[in-house]
């Protein structure tokens, strides 16, 4: 079975899809991160290439503000070719397409700021948790507001759901939020205060695309809170390993209208193998320490006091 001292010598990477695998469910996270027999099926969902498309799309065109170069960068990240029903590349296509009004009104006030004289798209960072697991992510954009320079993360989504309210879904992620560890490199300077942009292209009808812009106030305080929640699933994991146990989540078998691919099997362990895991090659462009971080923002919060969030805009077209 798996063990801390194996993973030592070659790390388990982490990532916000990955720990909300763990949270809804130890056993599956088991099945398709550590173990050589399954697959990650996630990876060949319609969602991703779907996914990559649009907001690299969407990305493009906030920097340059040519929808047909936007399209053929879009077009260019559908990749592989999976689609189903509400995703293909074409729909992907067209909710690119018929964002362009919603993006020029983003683009009236924002920028996609500049670091190290390269646009702030696609950034990638690294954050060492200990020495058998590490946590990465990647930011879509970090714009800058055009008035006065303040900067924000930028995530770009779409969703399927009907509902009218999106909120729920968003306002209290922690993607964008730890995301933002990176603005203060950029802006060279910590930053006590600073926006997360989400734009969500909803598909209640793939032809007819619904936008929402959401724009949160984050602080420190909130920052430092989504380094803690890290630390605490990570020693939740620590145990699960330690221990050899991953319980099943009967609540999560059945999740939006779809039942788990491990259903039935999942508790048959007669061919549980630990995977052996390709070492991570990626040159990350920020590298962190969870706890330095933690004590650098505790030292801030104490020395310069920090308040809850307290601003929210939203906007739909």
């Amino acid at each position: 079975m798996t063990s801390l001292s194996s993973l030592s010598t070659n790390p388990l990477r982490l990532s916000f899809s990955s720990l909300n695998l763990l949270t809804g469910c130890d056993r599956k996270f088991q099945l398709q991160r550590l173990l050589e027999s399954n697959e990650e099926e996630q990876d060949e969902a319609p969602q991703f290439p779907f996914g990559h498309c649009f907001g690299d799309g969407i990305a493009d065109y906030l920097l340059h503000g040519d929808m047909d170069h936007a399209m053929f960068v879009g077009w260019m990240a559908y990749w592989p070719d999976i689609s189903d029903a509400k995703r293909t590349v074409w729909y992907a296509l067209n909710a690119v397409l018929q964002a362009q009004e919603t993006l020029d009104g983003i683009r009236e006030e924002w920028e996609v700021a500049i670091f190290e004289d390269k646009p702030a798209t696609e950034l990638s960072f690294k954050l060492v948790v200990n020495d058998w697991c590490y946590f990465v992510g990647y930011i879509d954009a970090v714009l800058r507001n055009k008035r006065d320079g303040h900067l924000a993360v930028f995530e770009c989504k779409h969703s399927t759901s009907i509902l009218n309210d999106l909120t729920p879904m968003y306002k209290n992620s922690g993607q964008a939020l730890g995301y933002s560890i990176v603005l203060d490199a950029i802006a060279r300077q910590e930053l006590g205060k600073y926006s997360l942009f989400y734009f969500v292209g909803q598909l209640k009808r793939p032809n007819t695309p619904v936008y929402h812009v959401f724009e949160w106030k984050k602080t420190l305080l909130d920052r430092l809170n989504w380094f803690l929640t890290l630390g605490l699933d990570v020693e939740r994991l620590q145990r699960n390993i330690e221990l050899g146990i991953f319980p099943m989540r009967g609540n999560h078998c059945l999740s939006f209208n779809r039942v788990c691919e491990f259903f039935g099997t999942c508790n048959l362990h007669s061919f549980d193998k630990p995977k052996v895991r390709e070492v991570d090659t990626v040159e990350y462009q920020f590298v962190y320490t969870l706890d330095e971080l933690v004590k650098q923002h505790l030292t801030s919060i104490k020395t310069n006091g920090t308040a809850q969030t307290s601003t929210t805009k939203e906007t739909t077209t």
